[in-house]
């Protein structure tokens, strides 16, 4: 945050929201136990209705170009209720900072360095991001592209290489999902990786063309959607059934990539993928929290709460859950849940009392 004033293009949004949302592919693995052979329908569904909810953040920031998140809560339900909302969003964008640190570090333990003390890694995680936040907005954009391209490259490479073991037949009976089991894993997806972009509204206001904002968000949607699609469709037709009982498909899937004794190991491409992935989402969401709550208490100079934030989030993350198993359980019961309000609730409404307020012409011309 060295640099308040910094801006960045309506393709640099594209590419963070892009990259943020591919950070939540680890969280595939909530609903496969729930959708199985249909997960690919439920990842369809949630993206189509994602697409209005994100335009409504859009929009809402479009209203009142040039305010904060912050401000615009006040002007839309006055300067008490206002600032309680903001810092509702205040504390959301830090749980999920730490749920979000918290599942990169359970994989590195579970998976890539087991055995190995989670601390260590939690307080070297957190302090690469705090990094990259106090160096403000612009260069975790600039990062966005490395990410996602990487990202891509790994995807490309491992479906390839697994062509020869995904058999389709593991994705019938198509549409044999009971509409309760449908509806859930549909809402685990829009909540999780797709409407947790509402943490860009803290980043909306850093835009240099705010008119394009709607076009590219969805376009970064978009491309994430078809991302995951594609990962969802290849771990289910590589794994089957046994995808239901791994907490990382996208891993678990790579392992079985075994070209002679020339081409092993190649699930390490997809460790570096989900790290790169997961670091930027971890990047926006330590921003996001810290905007939030320096907007907030008016604090001057934002980098003063960045230490001591990161302290919180290593405390927080390290004793957040007790195994993989209670953490997999709350990713797919409680969190979406919790999302609701934040996600699909209060964003919609402050968009309709500004109109039926006629805001914000009331407030004056526009700035």
């Amino acid at each position: 945050m060295e640099h308040d004033e910094a801006k960045i293009s309506p393709a640099q949004l594209m590419l963070l929201i892009a990259g943020f949302i591919l950070g939540s592919s680890l969280l595939t693995s909530f609903m496969d136990d729930i959708a199985g052979q249909d997960a690919w329908v439920a990842v369809l569904a949630a993206f189509l209705l994602s697409i209005p909810f994100l335009l409504s953040y859009v929009r809402l920031y479009k209203l009142f170009p040039g305010k904060n998140f912050a401000q615009v809560n006040d002007i839309v339900y006055g300067p008490y209720l206002g600032k309680a909302i903001t810092a509702l969003y205040a504390a959301y964008f830090f749980l999920l900072l730490v749920y979000n640190v918290h599942d990169l570090s359970d994989f590195y333990i579970s998976y890539v360095i087991p055995d190995s003390p989670q601390l260590i890694f939690l307080i070297v995680l957190t302090l690469t991001c705090a990094y990259a936040v106090k160096k403000g907005i612009e260069a975790i954009a600039r990062a966005s592209l490395f990410a996602v391209a990487y990202y891509v490259f790994a995807v490309a490479v491992t479906t390839l290489l697994l062509l020869g073991s995904i058999d389709l037949t593991n994705l019938l009976p198509v549409f044999r999902l009971p509409a309760r089991d449908f509806v859930q894993s549909t809402h685990i997806f829009a909540a999780i990786p797709f409407c947790e972009v509402i943490a860009f509204v803290m980043i909306f206001p850093s835009l240099n063309d705010y008119k394009k904002a709607g076009k590219y968000a969805v376009g970064g949607l978009a491309a994430a959607a078809l991302l995951l699609l594609i990962i969802v469709v290849r771990n289910t037709g590589a794994l089957g059934l046994s995808a239901r009982i791994f907490t990382d498909t996208s891993y678990e899937a790579a392992r079985l990539i075994d070209i002679g004794d020339v081409l092993t190991r190649i699930e390490l491409v997809v460790a570096v993928a989900i790290t790169v992935a997961l670091f930027l989402k971890i990047a926006v969401l330590y921003y996001a929290t810290v905007s939030g709550i320096s907007t907030l208490c008016r604090v001057r100079s934002p980098q003063t709460l960045i230490v001591p934030l990161g302290i919180a989030v290593v405390v927080l993350a390290s004793g957040a859950f007790a195994s993989s198993v209670s953490f997999h359980r709350y990713g797919a019961n409680y969190h979406p849940m919790l999302a609701i309000p934040f996600e699909f609730v209060i964003p919609p409404l402050s968009l309709l009392i500004a109109r039926l307020r006629r805001l914000p012409e009331r407030k004056g011309k526009r700035t």
